[in-house]
């Protein structure tokens, strides 16, 4: 019995008028074009949370590429300013090898 409570609490959020559908035994009975009506509010609610599931996504997918970015940037600088020092040092060693001779 309480499978059947909980169909027609179900059936009565969805649907407004109770004349439209009837619970029997182990069915439910839908009176012309419900049927039709519940699967359009069905496509509607999926299309609805695909939306949602790819604006996820997309929202991962381009962090993830924004901070793959950013990591190589800041490689790319490090490794620059590296290279800088280097050579800041080799000038500066060989003006202090060139004043010691």
């Amino acid at each position: 019995e309480s499978a059947r409570a909980l169909c027609e609490g179900a059936l009565a959020l969805v649907v407004e008028d109770v004349a439209r559908y009837q619970l029997g035994k182990t069915k439910v009975f839908f009176r012309a074009f419900l049927l039709e009506a519940l699967e359009q509010r069905r496509g509607n609610a999926l299309a609805t949370y695909a939306v949602v599931v790819q604006k996820m996504l997309r929202s991962a997918l381009w962090s993830r590429r924004f901070r793959l970015l950013r990591l190589s940037s800041v490689r790319l600088q490090a490794l620059r300013r590296r290279q800088v020092q280097l050579s800041e040092y080799r000038r500066q060693r060989a003006a202090a090898i060139a004043l010691a001779a």
